[in-house]
């Protein structure tokens, strides 16, 4: 008798466990941009993966360049990313400083910056697009905005 009450509490242990791996696995399976949340950034995202060549580089202000890097295949300027290695992390630093400053730049300060650090893109929220005023983007959605530089 105690052999069946050892067998029947295992079968319930691994049963269980199973359901919860498969509850767990339904609630994970949607791909991220999949989300309604993400509605934006989904149109972005394969706006920029189908209309940009694949060694563009994006200057991404208030938005997750995880999200440009993983999903469109595509560089960015600068991030909070650690680099790799000792001999990129002065450049990092120099370039996570423009970064830093890029609340108060003009179109100007992004083509100066652009032509230094080969960019061609400027990815900003809609709100923060102000210093682009006079000119047209050439991709938009509700909350973001791409400018071009070339």
């Amino acid at each position: 008798m105690t052999n069946l009450k050892k067998y029947l509490s295992s079968y319930k242990f691994i049963s269980y466990n199973l359901i919860l791996i498969v509850i767990i696995y339904n609630l994970t399976k949607t791909h991220p941009l999949d989300l309604d949340c993400y509605k934006d950034e989904k149109k972005l995202i394969n706006w920029i993966a189908n209309n940009t060549k694949s060694n563009s580089t994006f200057f991404v202000k208030d938005f997750d360049s995880f999200m440009i890097r993983v999903f469109a295949k595509r560089a960015v300027f600068s991030d909070s990313t650690w680099p790799f290695d000792e001999n990129s992390l002065r450049e990092w630093y120099t370039r996570l400083e423009i970064m830093r400053k890029a609340d108060n730049f003009s179109f100007i300060d992004y083509l100066a910056h652009s032509k230094k650090h080969s960019f061609e893109y400027v990815l900003l929220s809609k709100q923060n697009s102000q210093s682009f005023k006079s000119r047209e983007p050439i991709f938009s959605t509700s909350k973001w905005v791409i400018y071009s530089l070339f």
